[in-house]
C-alpha cells in the first residue's frame, strides 16, 4: 500500500452513492459478506437495491425484504427470493 493509498477513500464509504453504487456492480459474486452488508447498511436505498440485486443469502434477502425502510429495496429484495435457484418449488 503506498502513502497515497491511505488518503483515498474507500468506494463503499464514499460519500458520493453514485461512486458506492458504481462499486456495487464491480463487486464479485463471491464477495458475499460485503455484498450483505452494503445491502443492509448503505444510506442510500437505490445503492442498497443494487446490492440486493446481487445478493444471494436467502436469510439476508427474507429480512431485507420485510424491514428495509425503503419499499423499493424490500420488493427487489422479494423478488430476489422468488426468483431464486434455491427456493423449493
Amino acid at each position: 500500500m503506498t502513502l497515497l493509498d491511505r488518503f483515498r477513500t474507500q468506494p463503499q464509504k464514499h460519500p458520493d452513492p453514485a461512486v458506492r453504487l458504481a462499486h456495487v456492480g464491480e463487486i464479485p459474486l463471491t464477495e458475499r459478506e460485503l455484498i450483505a452488508a452494503i445491502a443492509r447498511e448503505d444510506e442510500d436505498a437505490r445503492v442498497r437495491k443494487a446490492a440486493v440485486a446481487k445478493l444471494m443469502d436467502p436469510a439476508a434477502l427474507g429480512a431485507i425484504a420485510q424491514a428495509d425502510a425503503d419499499e423499493t429495496v424490500r420488493d427487489e429484495a422479494a423478488v430476489m427470493l422468488r426468483d431464486s435457484p434455491w427456493r423449493s418449488r
